[in-house]
């Protein structure tokens, strides 16, 4: 998913204003503080609610969910995918601005990355349902009446 947020990033056009913007110091980190920031809040959000998903059980968030399912670890993974695109939002501006969506549709290239990546998520979930009905086709064809 990395890969994903690399690639939103690495098409993103320069803006007017960061060309405009005066050149960092020789010396000047690598990373400021406003990524690490970045960094450290989505890392702490996206712990907390994928533990809260994973230790609580889906069953008390979501009805009807049975723990450690099929259905409950895919929650979990469509949680950590949909972080990512938010990620792959936030990865466009470098600066501090607080509208991720500016300029989101000039950019065809990246939508079609967070397409991709939403599509896959739902790719995956339609794997899962399919392979559960085979399972479950299996079990009563399996059961003695």
């Amino acid at each position: 998913m990395d890969t994903m947020g690399a690639l939103a990033l690495g098409t993103e056009l320069p803006t007017d204003d960061l060309l405009l913007r005066a050149p960092y110091k020789r010396n000047a980190s690598l990373i400021s503080r406003v990524m690490w920031r970045n960094v450290l809040v989505q890392a702490t959000y996206q712990l907390a609610v994928s533990v809260v998903l994973l230790q609580s059980g889906a069953g008390e968030i979501f009805a009807g969910v049975v723990p450690e399912s099929r259905v409950h670890l895919t929650l979990i993974f469509n949680f950590f995918v949909f972080c990512q695109v938010f990620n792959e939002l936030n990865a466009r501006s470098i600066g501090d601005s607080a509208n991720i969506l500016s300029g989101l549709g000039s950019n065809l290239m990246f939508l079609a990355v967070l397409v991709f990546t939403v599509r896959y998520a739902a790719f995956c979930c339609c794997l899962i349902r399919i392979d559960e009905s085979l399972v479950q086709g299996s079990n009563d064809s399996l059961s003695v009446e």
